[in-house]
C-alpha cells in the first residue's frame, strides 16, 4: 500500500516521516550502507571474489 500526501505541522517531523517512508519503499538508508561500505576491509586470507561478494551484500 502506498501512502501519499503525508501532512505534518513541524518540519523535523516531516523530515523524519519522509525518511521513514522512503526507507520503507526503497530499502536501507544509504548513509548506513555507505558507512558499512567504508568500514569493510579486506581480511587476511580472503579471496578477492569473497571480498567483492560481501561488498555487494551491503
Amino acid at each position: 500500500m502506498v501512502r501519499n500526501n503525508i501532512r505534518v505541522a513541524e518540519w523535523i517531523e516531516a523530515f523524519t516521516k519522509a525518511r521513514t517512508v522512503l526507507i520503507e519503499r526503497y530499502g536501507k538508508d544509504w548513509f548506513a550502507v555507505y558507512g558499512k561500505f567504508q568500514k569493510r576491509r579486506f581480511k587476511l586470507e580472503e579471496t578477492p571474489a569473497d571480498y567483492l561478494t560481501d561488498l555487494q551484500r551491503v
